[in-house]
Order: structure tokens, then sequence, then C-alpha cells
């Protein structure tokens, strides 16, 4: 958890360092760097659609890694938690039925290049081993995801991930879909 709470923090005072004068060499190096970033997602959504665990997880920093995922427990320290998690998912789901898109990515890159952070919607479509009505949700759905990421030795990885689902608080009920709302509701 420090590790973590000082990667935001560096990240957090890179930002603000960056300041409003770019160097040109500066924005094409922060251009390929989302460039990269964006194209680990479009990798990281092939390798779920494979079902291929190995591959979703070297995705993520071999070291210091942190999952919070919309599976229990709240979180995970290390890479070990993403195996386990990914494992589960695919262990219910029909080999080669997941459909899988990350929509609406957003990077953020800090100053130096070191460190990013990502806000995107992950869509899964599958199909069930074992069709069962209480899983249904698992057939179509959509979370959001917030990402913190770490370039180490010239690679982009995912040092931190964070998947969850909004909730209806008078219901308690979640939305598997992740709608927008473009009003807000009447109470």
């Amino acid at each position: 958890m420090k590790v973590l709470s000082k990667l935001v923090s560096v990240f957090v005072m890179s930002v603000c360092a960056m300041g409003v004068s770019h160097s040109t060499e500066s924005k094409a190096a922060g251009a390929a760097d989302e460039a990269q970033i964006k194209a680990l997602f479009a990798d990281l959504m092939k390798s779920i659609m494979s079902q291929d665990t190995k591959a979703v997880v070297s995705h993520y920093a071999p070291h210091g890694f942190m999952y919070i995922d919309v599976s229990l427990p709240r979180a995970y320290y290390g890479i070990e938690g993403a195996i386990y998690t990914w494992d589960a998912y695919f262990g219910l789901v029909v080999p080669g039925s997941v459909k899988a898109e990350a929509t609406d990515l957003h990077v953020t890159v800090a100053g130096d290049g070191k460190y990013a952070f990502a806000y995107h919607f992950d869509h899964y479509q599958d199909k069930l081993k074992n069709p069962n009505p209480s899983l249904g949700h698992l057939l179509d759905f959509t979370n959001r995801a917030t990402s913190f990421l770490e370039k180490i030795d010239g690679r982009w990885y995912i040092k931190l991930e964070h998947n969850s689902f909004p909730l209806d608080l008078a219901t308690g009920k979640a939305d598997w879909k992740s709608t927008d709302v473009r009003e807000l509701p009447k109470h």
C-alpha cells in the first residue's frame, strides 16, 4: 500500500509540474507514450478474447501490482490476484466466446513520461459453460476501469487496475451495463 501511495503522489506531482509550455519534442514523446498505452489496452483486450491468462497478466507490472477488481476480495496485491481472477472468469465461459473492448479510453501521461493514468469502460460479451440465471449478468456487461501505469525499461505496464460497476443506492443493485445518465434522476 505504501508503494501505491508513493506512486500516486509522484504522479500527481509530475502532472502538476508539467506546466503550461511544452517543447515540440516533449509533445511528440507524450503522443508516442499515449499511442503505446492505447496499443497496450488494445492488446490486453485481444489477450482477454483469447482467454490466455498469461498473456493478460503480461500487461501488468511484474512488481508492486495492485488489482482492485469487481470480484472478491476488495483488493489483491501482486500479480497472483490477477491470475486468480482471470482464471476464475475464463473457467466460467465457453472457450472462444469472449468478446472484449475498451471504450472511451482517455490517457494522461505525466510530464516526465514515466507515469500515466487511464480511464475507460470495458465491455464484455460471452457464453457461459453452464447457463445459470444467477450468472446472467456475465453474458453482456460493461465495467468502469481506471488504471495507473508505469513505464519500466521503456515499456508501459499497468501498475494499478481498478474495476467497478455503478450501484443504485436506493436498491443496492449493480448497473451491469454501466450506462451513462445524461440527466440526474429526480428524487
